[in-house]
C-alpha cells in the first residue's frame, strides 16, 4: 500500500488605497470613489489574468472552445482545438452534448484526440449518460504543476516537470447531478499504456541543459471501474474566491475484468477559497491517497 500527504497553502495580501477621512466631506467623497475606481481596476485585472491562465490548463475549456497549446520533451510543440464545454451545449445545443479536442505534436509526429457524446435526460435530476473515445498524451502530474507552467518551464528554463505516457482507449459512464454542488460519475474504462520517449530537447534558455529522459511505464490493459464524486460551491470555476471543491475518486481494477492489473485507488483532494479581505484570499488544499494490489507504476504516489 502506498499513501501520500500533501499540503499546498498559498497566502495572498494586496494592499488597497485608503483615504484621508480629515478633509471636507465632498473631498473625503471624491477620494474614496477614485480609491475604490482603483481598486477595482487592479481587481478586475487579476481576475482577468487568473481567467487567462485558466484557458491553458489540461482539464479546462473555455465555454465556446478553445485553442490548445503545450510544449513538453516528448511531442515539442502541441498545438489542437478544444470543443466547448459541457455548459455551452446545455444552453445552445439540442441535448446531446460532443465534448473533447484534438491536435499534433509536431516532434512525436502523432495525432492525440478525445472525442465524446453525452446525452443529458430529465433536466430536474441532473441524469447523463456518455461514452468517449480517445488516444492521448497522459499523466499523472497536472496536479502537481499544470500544463501551461510546465510548457512555460520547458520552452523557456529547459525544465520539464510532467512524465507522459500514452493512454488509448474508450469508456461509457452516467452521471448524476444532485442540486448544483454535487456530481457523480461512474463508468466502465478500457485503456491500453504505452511507453512515449523524449523526442525534444530544444528550449529558449538553459544553457547546456538537457531534459532527463522520459521514465518508462508499465505497459499494457487496463479494464477499471472509476467513480468520480465532485462537491462544488465555489463562487466562480475558473477564478474562485470563495467555497469549496472537493474531489473524491476510486477506481478497481481486476482479472475478473479481464484486466492485466489487479488493484484499488482512492485519491480526495481538497480545496478551499477563504476570502479574508477585499482582494485578500487564504486558500489551501489537501490532497490524500491510498492504493494496495499490483499498482502500475504510472499510478504509484510520488512528488
Amino acid at each position: 500500500m502506498h499513501r501520500f500527504l500533501t499540503f499546498t497553502l498559498c497566502l495572498s495580501f494586496i494592499l488597497c488605497m485608503s483615504f484621508d477621512t480629515s478633509k471636507a466631506q465632498n473631498i473625503s467623497t471624491q477620494t474614496y470613489y477614485s480609491s475604490n475606481t482603483e481598486s477595482n481596476t487592479n481587481y478586475e485585472s487579476s481576475r482577468r489574468w487568473r481567467n487567462w491562465k485558466s484557458r491553458w490548463d489540461k482539464s479546462s475549456f473555455d465555454e465556446y472552445g478553445s485553442f490548445k497549446l503545450r510544449y513538453n520533451r516528448v511531442e515539442g510543440l502541441f498545438l489542437g482545438i478544444g470543443f466547448p464545454d459541457t455548459q455551452w451545449w446545455n444552453d445552445y445545443g439540442s441535448g446531446i452534448n460532443l465534448l473533447g479536442h484534438f491536435g499534433y505534436g509536431f516532434k512525436s509526429e502523432a495525432w492525440r484526440y478525445k472525442f465524446g457524446l453525452e446525452r443529458q435526460f430529465f433536466d430536474e435530476i441532473g441524469f447523463g449518460l456518455g461514452a468517449e473515445l480517445h488516444d492521448l498524451t497522459d499523466t499523472q502530474d497536472e496536479w502537481i504543476i499544470p500544463s501551461f507552467e510546465n510548457s512555460l518551464a520547458a520552452f523557456f528554463l529547459h525544465e520539464d516537470f510532467q512524465d507522459f505516457y500514452r493512454r488509448e482507449g474508450w469508456s461509457g459512464y452516467f452521471t448524476q447531478r444532485i442540486y448544483d454542488t454535487y456530481k457523480l460519475k461512474i463508468g466502465y474504462h478500457y485503456d491500453r499504456y504505452f511507453n512515449m520517449e523524449k523526442k525534444n530537447d530544444w528550449a529558449l534558455f538553459g544553457g547546456s541543459k538537457n531534459f532527463l529522459p522520459n521514465p518508462e511505464i508499465d505497459e499494457g490493459k487496463i479494464r477499471s471501474i472509476k467513480a468520480l464524486l465532485t462537491i462544488d460551491s465555489r463562487d466562480y470555476s475558473k477564478a474562485p474566491e470563495q467555497g469549496w471543491f472537493i474531489n473524491l475518486f476510486g477506481e478497481a481494477a481486476g482479472h475478473d475484468l479481464e484486466s492485466d492489473y489487479d488493484f484499488y485507488r482512492v485519491i480526495i483532494d481538497f480545496r478551499r477559497y477563504q476570502p479574508l479581505g477585499w482582494d485578500e484570499n487564504l486558500d489551501f488544499r489537501l490532497r490524500v491517497g491510498s492504493a494496495t494490489g499490483h499498482v502500475p507504476r504510472q499510478f504509484l504516489f510520488d512528488l
